[in-house]
Formats: C-alpha cells, sequence, structure tokens
C-alpha cells in the first residue's frame, strides 16, 4: 500500500529542525519565509521548469509586465506603456527611464532583445522557448531553420523603446510577457560569467529582490533591491524560501514560528482539520490538473484503444471522494474550469466494461469472470505489468496513484511492476529522454487561457515529452492564433481540446485547489488562480508583545 507521507516520528522530526540551526535562527521583522516541498532546479530563467522557479524568477526579475493581483491582468512593469497595431500584430513598449539593474546600470531595450534571443537560441535549450513562438520567426530560429537573429521580430528602436512584430494577432500576448521566459537578463554579466552568472555575490536582477544567499537543496535568501524602481514601496527586507519535502518539519516550523507561509506544502487530514476553522488556513482554486503523462512512443502506449481502456477504468469521483476531500473536482480535460468562458471539452467516463472490450479487440488476456461483454478470446497474450514514474516531491499524489491502481488490477487485471520515484532533475530528465511508460504529473497555469494547457501538447511542445502528435491538432491551435474573434477562437482552442481528450496522450485525474497556512501578521499577500506571488506587496505587520510567534 503506497503512503502519502514517509514516515517520520516527531523525534526525529524535532531533531532534524535542531540539526539546522543555521535556517531557522530568529529573524528581524520585516522577512517573509515560505516552504517549498522541492528545491529550486536553477535560477536562470531560461532554465527553470518548476512553480517555485517561476515565483522565484519573478521576485528577483522584472518583465515588461506585470501580473495583477487576481492573476488575470497585465499591468505595467518595465514597460510603463504600449501601443498596439490596428491589425494586433505590432507592439511598441515604452520602458520606464528609472528601470534599473540592481548594480545602478539602466535596464534597456537591448537587455530584452537579448534576453528572448537567447531563449530561443537552439544551444540554450529552453524548456519555455515556445512560449516565445507568437514573435515572428521565433519558430523558425528556434529550430534551427533561420539562423540570422536580426531576422526575429525584434526591433530595438531606442534605448527605452522597444518593438515586437508578430507572425499574427496573439490576443493574450500581454500575459505572455508576464512569464519568466519573457524577463530581460543582464547581457554584459553573463556573457562574462557564463554559466557562473546566478552566484551570489555575481547576480544582478531588475526585480524587487536580488539574490543573497544559496544553501543548496536547503534554503534561498533574496534581499531588497534598492534599486529597483519602485523599491520605496516594497516594504519587505528580505524573502526566504526553506525547501523541505517533510510536510511534519514545515508543520513544526510553522506552529514554532519559524515560517510564516506553508507554500506548496501538502496539508494532511490531520492538519486541517486542526486549522479548519482558523483564519490562518486558506482554500483557494488552482488554474492546475493532476494527470498522468503516457509514453507514447511504446507499447502498448502507442495505441489509442489501450490508452483509453486506462482512461475508462478510473473511477475519478471514487478518488476525489475518498482521497482528496479538499475541493478538488473530477477532470476529464487536461484543461481546468475556471479560465474566462471556456468549457472544457471531454467525454470521458467510468465504463470498465468497455475498457475490457477494448483490451479484448488488441487481443490481451482478460478474466474471464470480468469480460461479460466480449467472448473469451484464445490465444490472447497476457497484459504487461506497468510501470509508473513519479517525483519525491509528489507524497501526496502517491494515495490517488494506490487507488488507480487498484482499479486497475481490479477492472482490467493490469499488475503493477513498481512505482520508480525519482528527484526532480532525474524525473525531469527520464520524461525528456522517454525513460518511462507513465509518469505522474500535472500542469498549472502560465497565463490565463486555454491555451496555456492545449499547447502543452504540440510536436515541437518542450513540455509534451510524451512522443504524440496529431496534424489536424496542431492546425486548429495554429488557426487559434490568428483568429481575432474570440467566440471563434474558443472553438478553435475546444476543437482541439475534444481531439485531446480522445487521444489520450495524457489522461487527466482531478483539478486541484491550494490548501495552506498563512500567519495572520502577514499583509498585502495576494492569492490567485495561477499561485503567483509577488512578495513585493507583503509586509509583516506589528504584532503584540509577548505572542510567541515572531
Amino acid at each position: 500500500m503506497l503512503k502519502r507521507y514517509p514516515f517520520v516520528t516527531w523525534s526525529a522530526t524535532l531533531a532534524l529542525v535542531l540539526c539546522l540551526p543555521s535556517l531557522f535562527a530568529e529573524q528581524p521583522q520585516q522577512v517573509f519565509r515560505l516552504s517549498y516541498p522541492m528545491a529550486i532546479e536553477s535560477l536562470d530563467p531560461h532554465d527553470v521548469t518548476s512553480a517555485v522557479g517561476s515565483n522565484v524568477a519573478l521576485n528577483l526579475f522584472e518583465g515588461l509586465t506585470l501580473f495583477d493581483a487576481k492573476g488575470f491582468k497585465a499591468l505595467p512593469g518595465v514597460a510603463e506603456r504600449w501601443e498596439i497595431s490596428q491589425d494586433g500584430r505590432v507592439f511598441t513598449f515604452h520602458l520606464r527611464r528609472d528601470a534599473r539593474w540592481s548594480d545602478g546600470t539602466r535596464v534597456t531595450a537591448g537587455d530584452f532583445v537579448y534576453a528572448w534571443t537567447r531563449a530561443l537560441q537552439p544551444k540554450t535549450n529552453s524548456p519555455y522557448a515556445y512560449q516565445l513562438y507568437p514573435i515572428r520567426n521565433a519558430e523558425l530560429f528556434h529550430r534551427g531553420k533561420i539562423k540570422d537573429a536580426k531576422r526575429l521580430g525584434l526591433r530595438v528602436i531606442r534605448n527605452d523603446l522597444f518593438e515586437v512584430t508578430l507572425h499574427s494577432p496573439v490576443p493574450y500576448f500581454l500575459e505572455l510577457t508576464m512569464l519568466h521566459p519573457f524577463l530581460p537578463l543582464p547581457r554584459k554579466l553573463i556573457r562574462q560569467k557564463g554559466k557562473q552568472w546566478t552566484q551570489p555575490g555575481a547576480m544582478v536582477t531588475n526585480g524587487a529582490f536580488t539574490l543573497q544567499e544559496v544553501v543548496p537543496d536547503k534554503k534561498l535568501v533574496l534581499r531588497k533591491n534598492p534599486h529597483y524602481w519602485q523599491a520605496a514601496q516594497v516594504r519587505l527586507q528580505q524573502l526566504e524560501y526553506l525547501f523541505i519535502k517533510e510536510s511534519d518539519v514545515v508543520m513544526v516550523l510553522y506552529e514554532t514560528g519559524a515560517l510564516d507561509f506553508t507554500g506548496d506544502t501538502h496539508l494532511g487530514a490531520a492538519h486541517v482539520r486542526k486549522y479548519a476553522e482558523s483564519n490562518e488556513y486558506n482554500v483557494v482554486p488552482w488554474l492546475a490538473t493532476f494527470f498522468l503523462r503516457l509514453n507514447c512512443r511504446m507499447e502498448p502506449y502507442q495505441r489509442r484503444a489501450f490508452r483509453t481502456a486506462l482512461s475508462l477504468a478510473i473511477d475519478r469521483e471514487k478518488i476525489v471522494a475518498s482521497v482528496n476531500q479538499g475541493g478538488e473536482s473530477v477532470a476529464y480535460s487536461v484543461v481546468p474550469r475556471g479560465l474566462r468562458d471556456y468549457v472544457p471539452q471531454a467525454t470521458a467516463r467510468f465504463d470498465p466494461v468497455q475498457a475490457r472490450a477494448l483490451l479484448h479487440e488488441l487481443g490481451f488476456c482478460v478474466d474471464a469472470e470480468k469480460a461479460t461483454t466480449v467472448a473469451k478470446r484464445r490465444n490472447c497474450r497476457p497484459l504487461p505489468a506497468i510501470e509508473i514514474l513519479t517525483n519525491v516531491e509528489g507524497e501526496e499524489y502517491l494515495d490517488a496513484l494506490a487507488l488507480i491502481v487498484q482499479m486497475w488490477r481490479q477492472h482490467l487485471g493490469l499488475s503493477l511492476a513498481r512505482v520508480r520515484t525519482e528527484p526532480w532533475s532525474k524525473y525531469l530528465a527520464a520524461m525528456r529522454a522517454g525513460n518511462y511508460e507513465i509518469a505522474r504529473s500535472g500542469w498549472v497555469a502560465d497565463y490565463p487561457d486555454p491555451s496555456s494547457f492545449l499547447k502543452l501538447w504540440l510536436r515541437e511542445g518542450g513540455n509534451n515529452r510524451t512522443g504524440w502528435s496529431h496534424p489536424q491538432y496542431e492546425k486548429l491551435l495554429q488557426a487559434s492564433e490568428k483568429e481575432l474573434d474570440p467566440s471563434k477562437r474558443m472553438a478553435l482552442l475546444q476543437q482541439a481540446d475534444a481531439i485531446l481528450a480522445e487521444e489520450l496522450p495524457v489522461i487527466p485525474i482531478y483539478t486541484l485547489v491550494k490548501r495552506y497556512l498563512l500567519k495572520p501578521y502577514v499583509k498585502g499577500f495576494y492569492d490567485n488562480m495561477l499561485h503567483r506571488h509577488d512578495a513585493k506587496t507583503v509586509y509583516i505587520d506589528s504584532v503584540g508583545p509577548g505572542d510567541p510567534n515572531r
């Protein structure tokens, strides 16, 4: 039986905390301390793939635009204003003349052109380079079909004036410029230092915070950037990320006042019961989906009928009711509900009888007593024992995986060879190399539009990793990029969504919510459906004397 949490006794938990005194020493007042169950993979925005990496990048750097408090609207960032051409293809950004790097030098249009070109260079191998594909010739340049970067739709008019030309209108382009692949980078420093440019003491940033300290796999400390153009409005002096995968340790630190925010740490049923009525407990909708990724390069996962059988044998209602119990909802599309007026297009259901029939048609053996609608075949071949890849930071999903495996065994006769658990970096590497059968996966919207989920499965998408592609799917998404009429655009996306739901290179299970604890003295903290946390508005309110939390 797979367990959600590793076994950690209270004595072992406390011992671990006591062994790390330097990480949890008494803090000054304007310090915000939060935890993540996984360490950041890189401080280079072009290498980032995780939610924690994106949040850190967006606190170190500032793009042309910023997220609003709800995460749905682009606000002025380094660009104080912009114009859009009548055909929706040309964006002209006016940069703030007081935008500065943390070394005091000016942020210029050239810094954006350098960074975006770097992200698109094939040698950079940035997994999010495809987010820049709306730019004219970006995809051709990224694939090496165009060598001259001057043919990209990027033009420096002057230091504070930057023009971007798209290959076709993209209604959400301003929202894209909020993301980490679109951040400016210090070109002079990178050319001098190479891969060492992100080291403490060397790194130069243009956001509200700068890098002060890195304790590998344990802690990251950011300090207020005095050269940030809005520094006078930033009240926090320090931002600390603690990387702790043991949820029991996180709870000890939170309850003893060494943490202010439990971040992405999974709150178990006991913690939810304890804090359910407290003003410290928060549950917010999240534009995120938990799904299984299938390796469509391998047999029998190459076969749509086999993938469909796996999906039909999963009772999602039972999983949500018995495992989650925290506001999650069943998902039959990778696109969650809540994205403007979009209605996900999926017709999946729980139908184990049909699932067994599909396996029979493929020539697989299914227990005779379960083959109620199809005659038992002779000379059938045995079902393979399946292997599931997951990462060590995904412990909160293990109970759901265990229930899915149980359903496959009960309804299909499938057996589990093993659950292969890898650290985050090796987990990603295995998927990129196609070295897996089924992978526990999930996706959080980068920007509030269905395309954030649907573009994942493009043939050249850096995050596809399934080996699946579909010509009509590609055509529909390409057409949606050119469609200016919002209702017609949504209809094209829904058609693509329907193809994905029928082909099932990924099997959606449920949409997620965020449950976390936040100290009442933390003010100016705004959550949203993207779960983006802009720390520059956060501050620590004064607390009464004798308060054990500070």
